[in-house]
């Protein structure tokens, strides 16, 4: 999974596990334990008066932790908001890549298809040149558009290939294949 997003994620399970606990303190707590009272009795010995067992019952026993809870399910439905945002968020910059990616694809094919012309016509044109039926500006500027589209493709390329590793790093792959 995509590390942005597992941190968002591990926060709102810490919020859920807040609340859990928030609630929990709402339970009064129960001690029991066990009690001996003594008296100073005769020659310096004390004299065991009463002895038993103690129950206490934190007060007050109901509506405990109100505030607490309240803020823990504040908590917990603020970060799920922030999930929700960032999952939403996450799925905007993903179509976007894939469009941004598909459009770079697409283009390259057609700068493909121009260099490939390209090339059939620096032959062309180099051949007219040395039967002299061309001049060397023609030629350079034959040469000199296609090196615009050599170029051009080199840039499509590597913005293919941004669109395509963000998209990657973006889902949490973490190995992809070659696009």
């Amino acid at each position: 999974a995509n590390p942005e997003l597992a941190g968002i994620k591990a926060e709102a399970e810490a919020a859920k596990s807040g609340l859990a606990r928030a609630r929990a303190e709402a339970v009064p707590d129960i001690s029991v334990g066990p009690y001996l009272e003594t008296e100073p009795g005769m020659n310096g010995y004390e004299q065991t008066r009463d002895w038993g067992a103690r129950i206490s019952l934190d007060i007050p026993i109901f509506y405990r932790n109100q505030d607490g809870i309240s803020a823990a399910v504040a908590e917990q439905k603020q970060k799920e908001a922030d999930w929700s945002v960032a999952e939403a968020n996450m799925a905007i910059r993903m179509r976007s890549l894939e469009e941004r990616y598909s459009r770079s694809v697409e283009r390259l094919g057609n700068v493909g298809k121009t260099l490939r012309e390209g090339e059939g016509l620096i032959e062309d044109v180099k051949s007219r040149y040395l039967a002299g039926r061309v001049s060397a500006p023609v030629i350079l500027e034959v040469v000199g558009n296609y090196r615009e589209a050599v170029e051009e493709a080199h840039s499509l390329e590597a913005e293919a290939y941004e669109a395509f590793w963000n998209g990657c790093y973006l889902s949490g792959m973490k190995e992809a294949p070659r696009p």
